[in-house]
């Protein structure tokens, strides 16, 4: 999707755990000539790396699964890095290895 977004003219930059996903993301923008357009950063949702205030939009992909059980800390580093109007935007395409069901209340009980 990173690359696809530069493609299309966007600014975008790439955050990653993983430095050989930050690799990855930069070796795919030099072969798609956007190397200018993808700054990779390795960080995490926790404590981003990235300046206040400075995205309109951010999105994730396959990365919500992983922090269902501390999703506070990365929702308010997602408020400081958006602009006041800014939007997040979520995708997840594969089925969770550990179906689960959450409410206001809570996990739903596990079924039989």
């Amino acid at each position: 999707m990173t690359v696809i977004l530069a493609l299309k003219g966007a600014e975008v930059w790439a955050l990653d755990v993983s430095e050989a996903a930050i690799e990855r993301q930069r070796l795919m923008a030099r072969e798609n000539g956007v190397e200018n357009s993808i700054t990779a950063v390795l960080g995490a949702g926790e404590d981003l790396p990235l300046p206040s205030q400075s995205f309109d939009v951010v999105f994730g992909s396959e990365v919500l699964h992983r922090l269902t059980d501390a999703l506070d800390a990365p929702s308010l580093e997602l408020r400081r890095v958006l602009k006041p109007d800014g939007l997040a935007a979520f995708l997840r395409t594969r089925p969770s290895q550990q179906p689960r069901a959450a409410s206001a209340s809570g996990p739903a009980p596990a079924s039989k």
